[in-house]
């Protein structure tokens, strides 16, 4: 029906802008919210006394094909022995043979005691397979030795990082329907936890016109995608940035100016605590200008992944030096001086932090920078001082549960009230045109995501029911047996109590 009517009657309403809540309904036609008018004759009535609402939550930065695809494969992220993983990957193995290459993801050399190496791989699965075992960071990986000798990979231990790793995963593209299929799974991952619309990043090992199909077709949830290209890439496919569906868009040039900091790739001024190295910018002063020059010229959005003060130096020098019409982003921010915080007031930026990575990153962060920590992952001292801050997760390193990132922010100081705002209203308010303002309120106009709970959020409960376009989407858990009708087109149907 081109213009259905759906009331919502007696929820506890939050707004996050406001920072009030209400109990009230909510009218939407046609998947927005509209006045309550509008619903005087609907076609549907959901009644939901006795439960309350929030906003659909936006995660500003994640990757959900690689959150998919971690989730379909083998985690590595639990494992505390090599024989052990390594044991649990020859069944995986097994169990899913035929495949070209073999891709793990989420090992930490932490948790292992030691890093693996190709030799382990040769040890435990042969001298023949092609494996590539992932950091849960995405930035280093070890390859077997037949892939090493396969792609000219030189290090004695078959380590490799940043774009030496991107080269070796590219190798072997996804399928569309494997590309589909990691999508999929990403995407119902994240409904399930109320999340509704992601900024994600997922243009690896993929082709370009395999993933914007995807975009244009796929109603599973909202996204805002931004494009990790090289520069001939960029001017070749510039076209592609815009509205793609109600349900996507491209709306951001995604740019890594360092690595990370648990794979001590990540760019600082000083060297490293337990190494004599400081890390590795991806791209030169000279190389990021380019972008830039095009980005401004475009109006399209550039989004930096910075996480050491070294790489945001050349970011700061960058800007300046290239100012944009499209405001840019800053993605993560974990290693900050403190002359640097003073200098971002004088920025006009977004910046897209991960509070869980707080907490995750204590013990190995202080090993790697030291006292540094004293002025690092300063996301409270950002958001006092002002500047534009939205949460999100960087899934798959982190989940993308919503609940981590709102525990880890409080206990930094932030209030329930300021994490929810952080991250729904304030993170849609990253993508600009696109989806500022409509999103993260459930106020007329605003698009009808949001998200249900049996008891109150503040206690950061699981959701019991999400919706998309004013339609319930199917997650894990459901409205308790007495509440569980569910939504049909047409009908004058209740659902929960009266």
């Amino acid at each position: 029906m081109s213009s259905e009517r759906i009331l919502f009657q007696g929820a506890w309403v939050f707004d996050p802008f406001t920072t009030e809540w209400e109990r009230r309904d909510i009218c939407t036609v046609s998947g927005v919210v509209k006045p309550f008018s509008s619903c005087l004759d609907p076609h549907i009535k959901v009644v939901l006394k006795g439960y309350w609402v929030l906003p659909g939550f936006v995660d500003s930065h994640c990757h959900l094909v690689g959150l998919g695809a971690r989730l379909r494969s083998l985690d590595l992220s639990r494992y505390t022995d090599l024989g052990t993983l390594f044991a649990d990957i020859k069944s995986w193995m097994a169990k899913n043979n035929g495949q070209d290459v073999y891709i793990f993801r989420g090992w930490d050399e932490q948790r292992l005691c030691r890093t693996p190496s190709k030799h382990d791989i040769h040890r435990w699965l042969g001298p023949d397979v092609k494996v590539i075992l992932v950091r849960y960071c995405g930035h280093v990986g070890v390859l077997s030795d037949t892939l090493c000798h396969e792609l000219g990979i030189t290090n004695p231990d078959g380590l490799v990082s940043e774009r030496e790793l991107n080269r070796a995963l590219d190798a072997f593209p996804r399928t569309k329907e494997e590309l589909e299929r990691d999508f999929l799974t990403g995407a119902r991952e994240a409904l399930k936890y109320g999340v509704t619309c992601v900024h994600s990043e997922d243009y690896h090992r993929c082709h370009l016109d395999d993933l914007i199909y995807l975009l244009q077709n796929q109603k599973e949830i909202r996204i805002f995608e931004k494009l990790n290209l090289d520069f001939q890439e960029f001017q070749k496919f510039r076209n592609v940035f815009g509205v793609l569906s109600d349900f996507s868009t491209v709306g951001s040039l995604k740019l890594y100016l360092d690595g990370s900091l648990g794979g001590r790739t990540a760019y600082l001024s000083e060297p490293y605590v337990d190494a004599p190295i400081r890390g590795k910018l991806n791209l030169s002063l000279g190389e990021l200008a380019k972008y830039l020059s095009l980005t401004r010229q475009l109006s399209v959005q550039v989004s930096l992944h910075v996480i050491g003060d070294a790489a945001l130096d050349v970011a700061f020098k960058s800007l300046l030096q290239h100012p944009q019409i499209a405001k840019p982003r800053l993605i993560h921010l974990q290693v900050t001086r403190k002359d640097q915080l003073e200098k971002l007031k004088l920025f006009d930026v977004h910046l897209s932090v991960q509070p869980y990575f707080w907490m995750a990153d204590s013990g190995m962060a202080r090993k790697r920078i030291g006292n540094r920590m004293e002025t690092s992952y300063a996301f409270r001292e950002m958001y006092l001082r002002g500047m534009k801050l939205s949460f999100s997760s960087d899934a798959p390193v982190e989940p993308i549960d919503p609940r981590y990132a709102i525990e880890a922010a409080m206990k930094q100081g932030f209030s329930w009230e300021e994490a929810i705002f952080l991250h729904t209203f304030a993170a849609s308010e990253v993508s600009g045109p696109y989806l500022s303002k409509k999103l993260g309120r459930l106020e007329p106009g605003y698009l009808a995501d949001f998200v249900v709970y049996e008891e109150d959020p503040r206690r950061l409960p699981k959701p019991v029911a999400v919706f998309v376009k004013g339609r319930e989407v199917k997650i894990e858990r459901v409205l308790s047996s007495s509440h569980s009708q569910t939504l049909k087109q047409g009908g004058n149907e209740s659902v929960g109590s009266s």
